[in-house]
């Protein structure tokens, strides 16, 4: 009886920490999953009022991309994300925070979804890009997969670990997200999507490798040759270095470890697989995605290359056509 009331309160205390207007199925669902350990709303705390919310995001948009959000101010935001924008999504839209165990690690997570959902929502699994806190997702970008949860998604997403390998033991990470996801009641049951930009395309395929529930893949401006990476950007050498264990004695393996072009016949043959990339990526080179279209047209493996002209990384210019690509391939079914 002890431990029935002790895992009942531990319950409630998880649930506690989102608001009441996010207690709701999902967040009491997760709650309920011995691996994770809190829940809490986007909407909490100094983020409860859009004063609040809009001073928040501002400091963590700089604190996650440094000077790339060194333009960001609290009027621009504002601009962005007015007022009855910032009420309709705290209205209509589940937005949580999460700290699930992954083994030997506590790691942050994120879910998106539409409030009141009335039967189960398809999963789609976001792999960000990045390493260590750069790159890693604010608030204001877990809200981007808008168009998706309108879709009637149900979007997650790991930070992954703050010892991150750059593909070692954060693919687990992953996977331990989508085994939480899964056992989700609102979660329809069946195979999942998943999109991965940058080097979370490299971490989508490393995921996918390695699963049997992988239904398409989407990768966004992704790695998928470190070792040719390197003779375009030998800056990334560093990363590499400082983040992937045993790289200086076992280069060679490790660099093939996290290149799918190397490995991806392995890869189930059922999932398809879209290639988004910008001619003008300065930090992944479109060539990463134009070989492995060669490979997969090799492999007659079904899949799409879309190549933006002029585009940078971020396929900043492009976002409406980017997220209509998106939405076709996860929601309009393959034609055999």
């Amino acid at each position: 009886m002890k431990t029935l009331l002790n895992g009942m309160l531990l319950s409630s205390l998880l649930v506690a920490t989102a608001s009441s207007a996010e207690s709701n199925n999902i967040a009491q669902s997760l709650a309920e999953n011995g691996n994770v350990k809190s829940v809490k709303s986007c909407f909490d705390d100094h983020r409860s009022t859009y004063q609040g919310f809009l001073d928040s995001i501002v400091v963590e948009q700089k604190q996650n991309y440094g000077r790339m959000a060194n333009h960001l101010t609290v009027e621009k935001l504002s601009r962005m994300f007015p007022e009855k924008k910032y009420q309709a999504t705290k209205k209509n839209v589940t937005c949580l925070l999460i700290t699930y165990q992954s083994f030997d690690a506590q790691v942050e997570g994120f879910l998106v979804a539409a409030k009141n959902i009335k039967e189960p929502q398809p999963l789609v699994v976001f792999n960000r890009g990045g390493n260590g806190d750069f790159g890693k997702q604010s608030i204001l970008q877990m809200l981007r997969q808008m168009p998706l949860v309108k879709q009637g998604a149900i979007v997650v997403g790991s930070q992954y670990r703050k010892q991150d390998e750059f593909g070692g033991k954060d693919i687990q990470d992953v996977h331990q997200l989508i085994d939480i996801a899964k056992t989700l009641p609102q979660v329809k049951p069946g195979n999942i999507d998943m999109i991965g930009v940058s080097r979370g395309g490299m971490t989508s395929y490393m995921v996918a490798k390695e699963r049997n529930d992988i239904d398409s893949l989407v990768i966004w401006a992704g790695n998928s040759d470190l070792e040719k990476g390197l003779t375009i950007r030998p800056e990334m050498e560093n990363v590499y270095q400082q983040r992937i264990p045993n790289y200086e004695n076992d280069k060679a393996q490790q660099l093939f470890n996290r290149s799918a072009i190397k490995w991806v016949d392995s890869l189930d043959k059922n999932i398809r697989i879209l290639l988004l990339h910008g001619d003008k990526d300065k930090r992944v080179n479109v060539v990463h995605a134009t070989d492995m279209d060669k490979k997969l047209t090799q492999l007659d493996r079904e899949h799409k290359l879309v190549v933006y002209k002029g585009g940078d990384h971020g396929l900043r210019k492009y976002q409406k056509q980017v997220n209509q690509e998106i939405s076709n391939w996860i929601f309009t079914p393959s034609v055999d």
